[in-house]
């Protein structure tokens, strides 16, 4: 996990290492895969190979959102490389198993952007990173076009594919769940299991 500069996109965050896809890269998973590798090695010296890159899900924002960032996340084995990060874009660095991180967001000492919450919740059962891969390599990536439901006591609950109220945004409907209560006490992600 790295903690990015407050003065940069998503600053104050920890975060997965990342970045922009440069029109060189090529189109969306390949180009995804190039784009994460050399970000990753210019923000933490540490390399892959793109092809050893596994998709993991794939997240666009709500519509209101000024600035959009579509995400494509992926997994991989870190073997070797020395993390080294450049003091300004990124100010430090943590190696942490996925259940200490949502603990720490839950008790305010770090601050999460959804996708990571979710995604760290979805990795939070899973023993090895081996198992994670092996999940990961026998599944498609799951897509998540978020919808964003503002409450009247000022907090957000993010609605995903399944959920009732994913089209209306009425959330006491009877129903499937597949979503997040992003409230300033903690945040709760609701899923009604699949099949």
């Amino acid at each position: 996990m790295l903690h990015r500069n407050p003065k940069v996109a998503f600053g104050g965050m920890w975060a997965f290492p990342g970045g922009r896809i440069e029109p060189r890269d090529g189109p969306h998973f390949d180009g995804a895969r190039l784009a994460a590798t050399r970000e990753l090695a210019e923000e933490t010296n540490v390399v892959f190979d793109p092809s050893s890159l596994v998709p993991f899900a794939h997240w666009s924002p709500p519509a209101i959102v000024q600035r959009r960032f579509d995400t494509v996340f992926f997994l991989a084995q870190a073997e070797g490389s020395e993390v080294r990060v450049d003091g300004e874009e990124i100010h430090r660095y943590e190696w942490a198993r996925p259940g200490e991180f949502l603990g720490r967001h839950a008790s305010g000492d770090v601050r999460l952007a959804a996708p990571t919450w979710v995604t760290l919740s979805h990795l939070v059962d899973v023993a090895t990173t081996a198992g994670a891969l092996h999940e990961a390599r026998h599944r498609p990536p799951e897509t998540f076009v978020t919808h964003l439901v503002r409450l009247d006591d000022d907090h957000d609950v993010a609605l995903w594919h399944g959920d009732v109220a994913y089209a209306s945004g009425s959330l006491e409907d009877p129903g499937p769940r597949h979503r997040l209560y992003m409230q300033s006490g903690g945040w709760r992600y609701e899923r009604t299991p699949l099949g």
